[in-house]
């Protein structure tokens, strides 16, 4: 996917003729048209509020719009124990937290702006089901925290300030070739207790993330 977005974007989008279809504007390529920040109306009445989000009644890649059935998907998952809870939660977290913030610095109020990053686009299927694979994903605990975490800048990154409208895929990419280097630094601390120089390294963690956002909100 990520090869042919690249290499063949155009064609993608060419209108096709001879299909009976209707097309419409995403709500991330809309959310791109707005600037990235807009009102509450502007942004979700086309696609039905959040409501609309949630239950997926608008346009989008197939899976990825239906966004109640990927968070119940997603639910059973970690409580079968499939899948780790923390790659996914401290992925939409840092997304939630960044744009959170990005918006508050452009004059949007509550927590609607963040909510309709996490409900738009691939960032739930992806959290739930691509993030999570067992072969490309680390293994300590910590490990997963850091990946998701890492997962949250990158897709706010290239969503707010590339040139695609969506980030996750390319995250999601990325980040895999960081799997080795992830589990090789913290492997072995799964259970053991915080130490000094963890706790300044989650520390500046955080401090990074809430500076990477305040540079977007400048940014944008």
């Amino acid at each position: 996917r990520a090869l042919v977005t690249i290499s063949f974007g155009g064609l993608l989008t060419t209108t096709l003729t001879q299909v009976d279809a209707v097309t419409s504007v995403t709500p991330l390529v809309h959310l791109a048209q707005n600037q990235y920040i807009g009102t509450y109306e502007q942004l979700t009445a086309p696609y039905g509020g959040l409501v609309g989000l949630l239950m997926g009644t608008y346009g989008g890649a197939i899976g990825e719009s239906i966004s109640f059935a990927i968070i119940i998907a997603m639910i059973y998952l970690v409580v079968r124990r499939i899948i780790d809870w923390r790659i996914p939660a401290f992925y939409l977290g840092t997304v939630f937290f960044m744009t959170w913030i990005v918006g508050a610095m452009n004059g949007v109020a509550g927590i609607w702006y963040p909510l309709f990053h996490l409900l738009s686009g691939g960032i739930l299927f992806g959290a739930a089901f691509m993030a999570t694979d067992l072969v490309t994903s680390p293994v300590s605990r910590k490990g997963k925290v850091f990946f998701g975490m890492a997962l949250g800048i990158l897709t706010v990154i290239i969503r707010l300030l590339g040139n695609y409208p969506e980030g996750v895929f390319f995250s999601i990419l990325i980040m895999n070739l960081f799997k080795p280097v992830i589990d090789r630094g913290f492997m072995g601390r799964m259970n053991l207790p915080l130490k000094r120089g963890e706790i300044c390294f989650w520390l500046v963690s955080f401090l990074i993330v809430i500076g990477i956002a305040v540079l977007i909100g400048i940014m944008i």
